[in-house]
Order: C-alpha cells, then sequence, then structure tokens
C-alpha cells in the first residue's frame, strides 16, 4: 500500500504592504493498494512463460471539495453549479482494475532467442506541465473525479544474440502500445495553483509504437554500448467536455514524442587508475 499525500502550493504575500490576496490549496491524498501473483514455467528447455497479474485498488481521500457541473457542458468555472465537502479520510472516488504481464521466450541455437510481451499498466499520479521543459511549476496531481488513471496496453516482440563467446550482446526490439486518459491541456490552460484543475485539462487517448537496436560489450578492458531508437507517440483529443478539439479531432504528436534517438556510452581503461569514458546523446 502507498500512502499519497500532495501539497499543491501556496501563493502568500510578502509583508503586510503587500496587495497579494492570499490562495491557499488544499492538500491532496489518497491510498493506493495493490497485490501481485506472478508465475514462471517452462514448457520445454527452450520454451519458457512468465505471467502475472496485479490487481490495484486506488481510493481518493477527503479532506477536499469537489465540484459540481452543469450535464452535458464543457466543464468551465461557468457552469460549476455546487461544491462538495468530503471530511477528513472519507472515500471521494474509487478506482481499481487489474494489470496483466504476459512474455514467451524461446531460445534459437547459436546464443539466441525471441521474446514475445504483453502488459497493461495503470497510473493513479500525474505530472501536469503545459511546456515542453522540465519547470518548478510542474505540478504533481491523484486521480480524483474528473482526472482518470492514465491506462496503457503494450505489445512488444524481441530477438537477442550474443557473439563472440557472450562478450557481445545485441537486441532488436520493436512495440506497440495504446494510451487512455492521458491528460493535455486547453489554450491557455493554468496548471499553478487551480484549485479546479479539470476546466483545464482534455482527457486524450494516445498511441506508440518503435523499435531500438542495441550492442553492448559489458567486459573487458573496452566496453560500452550502441543504442538507436525510433519511436513515435501521438495523441487524440476524445473529451466531449473539453469545450475545444486539438487538431480537428484528429491525431496528433505528443510534446514528448521523440522520432530518433542514438546514445553511445564508452569506456576504455588504460590501467587500473587510468581510464577514459565518451558519452554521446
Amino acid at each position: 500500500s502507498i500512502l499519497y499525500k500532495l501539497h499543491p502550493g501556496s501563493f502568500l504575500p510578502f509583508g503586510s504592504q503587500s496587495l497579494v490576496t492570499p490562495n491557499v490549496l488544499k492538500p491532496e491524498q489518497g491510498l493506493e493498494s495493490a497485490a501481485y501473483l506472478g508465475y514462471q514455467y517452462s514448457v520445454t528447455a527452450n520454451l519458457s512463460l512468465s505471467a502475472g497479474i496485479r490487481y490495484a485498488i486506488f481510493n481518493y481521500l477527503g479532506p477536499h471539495d469537489t465540484y459540481q457541473y452543469v450535464p452535458g457542458l464543457p466543464r468551465e468555472t461557468a457552469t460549476i453549479t455546487d461544491t462538495t465537502f468530503s471530511g477528513p479520510g472519507k472515500i471521494i472516488k474509487t478506482y481499481q482494475a487489474p494489470e496483466y504481464r504476459a512474455s514467451l521466450r524461446y531460445v534459437l541455437p547459436g546464443d539466441a532467442s525471441i521474446k514475445i510481451g504483453y502488459n497493461t499498466l495503470r497510473q493513479y499520479i500525474h505530472q501536469l506541465s503545459n511546456t515542453i521543459t522540465i519547470s518548478p511549476t510542474d505540478v504533481w496531481k491523484l486521480s480524483d473525479t474528473y482526472v482518470k488513471p492514465e491506462i496503457g496496453q503494450q505489445y512488444s516482440l524481441g530477438f537477442y544474440k550474443n557473439l563472440h563467446s557472450n562478450n557481445i550482446e545485441t537486441s532488436l526490439e520493436v512495440y506497440y502500445k495504446t494510451l487512455n486518459n492521458l491528460i493535455d491541456y486547453k489554450s491557455g490552460a493554468t496548471v499553478l495553483l487551480n484549485s479546479h484543475i479539470e476546466t483545464d485539462i482534455i482527457n486524450s487517448k494516445g498511441k506508440a509504437y518503435g523499435a531500438e537496436f542495441l550492442i553492448k560489450k559489458p567486459s573487458g578492458k573496452l566496453n560500452g554500448w550502441l543504442s538507436y531508437t525510433y519511436s513515435r507517440t501521438f495523441l487524440k483529443s476524445d473529451d466531449p467536455l473539453a469545450g475545444e478539439a486539438i487538431n480537428n479531432g484528429r491525431y496528433y504528436p505528443a510534446s514528448y514524442d521523440k522520432p530518433n534517438s542514438v546514445n553511445f556510452i564508452g569506456n576504455y581503461k588504460f590501467s587500473h587508475r587510468l581510464s577514459l569514458s565518451v558519452n554521446v546523446v
């Protein structure tokens, strides 16, 4: 079990002469509890199975205010109809669902293998940021009545082969992922000190896919690795209560979409006391 306690922040006057009106956001808390069961089985000498299930329950807890909106209309400050206060420790919203893991590995002749995998993920804590770079104004947010857990399903296929008596490792992996309940932002969204953040966010769905090639030499005087990754991540606005559409409701690249990535790390040990390292991104 994990107990989350978040303090969104405050905006306070500096001294008695300040014209700033105090604004203190109420803290959030939630409880995530889960049980996990895993199983591994060797079907044959070359074929092995690994499977697991994790059942998670998330409770969004008071004390907190929940705003009520006009049914069927976009969630905006103008459509707020009422506020409901929930006392300390009271369960405001509950989410629960299983998460699955499964993989098959088949060993091929010549120090090679193939692996097929499938897994599902659910995330109950979110980082809100309306910029593409990390900034001090990023805000953490728990899933609540309006901010749903992010859900992902990933399918993967990989080929792995060791060379030169296992001194060199190579791999090629491809994946495809579906995403639901991702958070994107309306134009001019305010994430800092916003007591009704649900009026500035858009629930979206998405898809991601890509491939990664890796060659690695883990030991010896010269060691390191080189990887190339091609990956795409697209989002699509599917929130009928957002009040606005992004890219006319079609898929668009996410702010963290990074199609090409090359990483190289090389180490050479001249002696016991002298070594050289190179890192290229």
